[in-house]
């Protein structure tokens, strides 16, 4: 037996939670997958825009993947991007250089220890997490100190 694909899981997503899988949310989806990187609504709104989708329905989708915990939004600084969530991308975090802006994946994640802890003292069952660390890379920091 071979496991999913991610677009198989994600129809099958949508399906169990009574939406239909719909060629712009196929578009926002196969997009979002392709990025290495969150991106952020307009930039993607942008990119599908030539494939035929109105900017609008972007955003529409967004919302609607977002509210299905299909995709996450990842803050920088001020700005916002968006990316799928587990279990169509593997779980990480990021570390954000305030200089250049570069974002960086983080796969290691020790919190489990402390997300347990959490549940314990707060009784809620934690259901994911989010973190990004913010810094300057080694770069930016060297100019900074010059």
């Amino acid at each position: 037996m071979t496991a999913e694909t991610p677009e198989q899981l994600f129809r099958k997503t949508l399906h169990a939670r009574g939406y239909r899988v719909t060629p712009d949310r196929l578009r926002v989806f196969r997009h979002l997958l392709a990025r290495p990187q969150p991106v952020a609504v307009a930039e993607l709104a942008d990119a599908l825009q030539a494939e035929g989708t109105h900017p609008v329905t972007v955003y529409r989708v967004i919302d609607c993947l977002s509210a299905l915990g299909v995709v996450h939004p990842v803050l920088l600084g001020s700005a916002v991007g968006f990316e799928l969530s587990a279990p169509f991308r593997a779980h990480h975090h990021h570390l954000w250089c305030r200089g250049c802006g570069r974002l960086f994946d983080l796969a290691e994640c020790e919190l489990d220890p402390v997300i347990r802890r959490i549940e314990e003292v707060h009784h809620l069952k934690v259901e994911g997490h989010e973190l990004t660390l913010e810094g300057l890379c080694d770069r930016c920091a060297a100019r900074s100190e010059a």
